[in-house]
């Protein structure tokens, strides 16, 4: 969750690292980039 980061003004600081074997698609790769995620890292 990067919701205390919004609320401490320090999002746009940090990077966030998606390591999780739930995106399979292009779709869900694009989401979670769309959300701000700076690299996706899927294992299965």
């Amino acid at each position: 969750r990067c919701w205390p980061l919004v609320q401490s003004m320090e999002r746009t600081r940090v990077g966030l690292v998606v390591e999780s074997a739930e995106p399979r698609e292009v779709h869900q790769f694009c989401t979670l980039v769309g959300f701000g995620a700076g690299a996706i890292c899927p294992y299965l």
